[in-house]
């Protein structure tokens, strides 16, 4: 894979693979993120037998290259493969759903899946967007994810919470969090949230959150 981002310096190198570690301490607040997304690429790599390169020069860009050995696959469908039985869950259709995530693969996959439970989702890109929409549409419930440019998750909860209105005060606001650690949901409940789901979830996980803070209209 090879971008045209900032690059990464020389002196840099051996600590991109490191966990919260990012090139720049600048990184995460202009752009996002938590530091861990080329740890658990290489960890996942490894655990399947494989390696990964990187080749960088700053201000150009980066090119990253693995390489892994599988044995042919089987020739049955996905369909009939023994998996979380997803389409045996109830749809929750009439649950409105905000989902403050600026990660594009995370929502990708979160959208695939209240597709499926014909949940109605809309995504924005930051917490500032998240206190914005909250006024211009009636949700049941908010996933924010803690670590998003212009305002982060902890900020969008507090701001939620200190706008006129009962409505707000009892809006659930679940956070979406890549970190065990308790002073992270601790630091959540703090800002106002009301659960939280740590990545990567299950698809049932993040359906049972949906289930129980959502609200089900009678058929």
């Amino acid at each position: 894979m090879t971008d045209t981002g900032i690059g990464i310096p020389k002196d840099k190198m051996e600590f991109i693979f490191e966990r919260f570690t990012q090139a720049n301490a600048d990184t995460n607040r202009k752009y996002g993120g938590t530091g861990l997304g080329l740890a658990i690429t290489k960890r996942l790599i490894e655990l399947m037998g494989g390696s990964i390169e990187v080749e960088s020069t700053p201000e150009i860009g980066s090119s990253f290259k693995f390489g892994l050995s599988f044995r042919n696959g089987s020739n049955e469908p996905i369909l009939e493969r023994k998996t979380v039985p997803l389409k045996a869950l109830k749809n929750l259709k009439g649950i409105k759903v905000l989902m403050a995530e600026d990660n594009e693969i995370n929502v990708i996959l979160v959208k695939q899946f209240m597709k499926l439970w014909q949940v109605e989702c809309d995504v924005v890109g930051n917490g500032l967007l998240a206190l914005q929409q909250v006024q211009l549409k009636d949700y049941d419930m908010v996933f924010m994810d803690l670590q998003m440019p212009l305002m982060d998750g902890y900020q969008s909860a507090t701001a939620i919470r200190a706008l006129p209105g009962d409505k707000f005060k009892k809006l659930p606001i679940i956070a979406l969090t890549a970190s065990a650690m308790l002073d992270v949901q601790y630091k959540a409940f703090d800002s106002g949230m009301n659960d939280y789901i740590s990545k990567p979830f299950k698809p049932d996980e993040l359906y049972h959150k949906i289930e129980i803070y959502g609200y089900v209209p009678n058929d």
